[in-house]
């Protein structure tokens, strides 16, 4: 049986081991946390935030692009099938090599968006704009979308009334 010794300062040396572990566990883990932040921002590419919307009366189709500080030499839009494609890019600004960050937000590099677009849209006449770090791309619509009951027979010989859009 190992004899029990009493030692002076027992619990103020746990406190001391708590109070370092609970320190190197901060350590570690605010880095890792740190150095995750760093590897998800490099890893995630920049989606540029949009608004799509058709105008009160049906006729046109309207796209906002968010793209500011980018220079409209730096864009370019391509229309293929009923995809429109952007593609951006916003270069870094002189000198940011001699400086030392305390914070960096902005994100430099390549920025891509893809939205798909109506069918009816009239390619051919799309407009762009660019105005204070915004795109805006506009069409009008070939034809207008209309609902009107129509009349669905079952195999019971019931008439079941169904809404469906049709052109006109």
């Amino acid at each position: 049986m190992i004899p029990f010794v009493k030692r002076e300062g027992l619990f103020e040396d746990l406190t001391y081991f708590c109070q370092d572990m609970d320190e190197l566990l901060d350590r570690l883990l605010s880095q890792s946390a740190r150095v995750h932040h760093l590897v998800a921002q490099e890893s995630r590419a920049e989606i540029p935030p949009v608004e799509v919307w058709v105008d009160r009366e049906g006729k046109d189709y309207h796209v906002r692009i968010a793209l500011p500080g980018i220079d409209p030499q730096n864009v370019q839009l391509e229309v293929r099938g009923t995809t429109l494609s952007i593609l951006a890019e916003r270069k870094a600004s002189c000198g940011s090599k001699d400086v030392n960050y305390l914070r960096r937000e902005f994100r430099y590099g390549m920025l891509e968006r893809k939205l798909t677009l109506p069918e009816e849209l009239e390619t051919g006449r799309i407009t762009v704009a660019y105005n204070n770090g915004v795109l805006e791309v506009s069409a009008p619509l070939e034809t207008r979308i209309t609902s009107r009951r129509v009349e669905l027979r079952t195999s019971a010989n019931s008439i079941m009334p169904v809404i469906a859009n049709l052109s006109e």
